[in-house]
């Protein structure tokens, strides 16, 4: 079975007035559509803008925060079409990972760990669990 969607790469020069010899290449991608003309012959109609990212970053050994910025920016714009059915997210994003890279995966890198008794939290928003008597001032006893 054919594929609905496609995706094009146009290239896109970046300038900047204050440094006009600056050579950026971004590539977008372009969301197009597979649809059959009133003649009959098909053609691809252009949806949307997913995103961009630099020339240079946009093969999978490029950086991991350009990527995942490309990532971010395209599932957003994915995520607020209307016209995808369930599975074309999927095959769009495979489209896209042909040719930047896969999503990039999230680090899983511990915490650090915190110290709780290095800055107790005192005063009116002390938790109730961790409340203690103030020193100097004797506890009552409740009365039965």
């Amino acid at each position: 079975m054919s594929r609905r969607f496609d995706i094009a790469w146009p290239r896109k020069h970046l300038e900047w007035r204050r440094r006009p010899r600056g050579e950026l290449w971004l590539i977008e991608a372009v969301l197009l559509e597979r649809r059959i003309g009133a003649n009959g012959k098909p053609s691809m109609q252009f949806i949307c803008k997913l995103s961009s990212i630099d020339e240079e970053q946009a093969n999978p050994d490029g950086a991991i925060e350009a990527r995942d910025h490309f990532w971010h920016a395209a599932s957003a714009r994915l995520g607020r079409l209307f016209r995808l059915t369930d599975r074309d997210p999927a095959e769009i994003e495979a489209a896209i990972a042909d040719r930047i890279g896969p999503r990039p995966l999230p680090t899983t890198e511990e915490s650090p760990k915190v110290n709780r008794g290095a800055h107790p939290i005192r005063g009116p928003h002390q938790p109730i669990t961790l409340r203690t008597p103030q020193i100097g001032r004797p506890m009552r006893a409740r009365a039965r």
